[in-house]
Formats: structure tokens, sequence, C-alpha cells
């Protein structure tokens, strides 16, 4: 939950044109790891189809966030992002 609420730019995963020809839906979870100073370092799908989770990836790849803190200092962290993709 602090992930979200850090996010500050959380563009959207988009629904892929062959995804949707599929009628593929479900959930996705993706770990991001978000520096210091609140950038997104790198993103791996944890689980989902790869034709949802690649779209969650690259969205996610975008994010800003405030930074995390661990005794009042920014710190490095990883946060674990859940979406839902519908038809």
């Amino acid at each position: 939950a602090e992930a979200l609420q850090n996010a500050v730019v959380k563009p959207s995963p988009e629904f892929s044109s062959m995804a949707r020809q599929l009628r593929v839906s479900g959930k996705v979870e993706v770990e991001a790891v978000v520096t210091a100073d609140g950038k997104v370092e790198s993103v791996k799908a944890l689980t989902g189809n790869p034709l949802l989770s690649n779209s969650a990836v690259d969205a996610v790849k975008r994010w800003k966030f405030k930074p995390f803190t661990s005794n009042g200092e920014p710190t490095r962290a990883i946060a674990v992002l859940s979406f839902t993709f519908k038809p």
C-alpha cells in the first residue's frame, strides 16, 4: 500500500491489442526497484500472463515515486505492485 501512496507519476498499463484480441485477462504482479531519489531502477514481472505482464512492466518503468524513507532518510526500496486486466 505504501508503494501506491508514494507513487506520484503512475501511467496505467496499456491493454495490448494482442491481449484484447485473445481476450486475455487476469492479475499481474510486478516488482520495482526504486532508487533513494524515487526513480525506478528496474522492473520485473512476478506473476501473470506475459501478454499482460509486459505491459505492466513497461508502464511501471515510467513511474516516479516520492522517496521511501528508513529512519527519516531516503532509501532504496523494492515495491510489489498488482494490476488487474479486464477486457
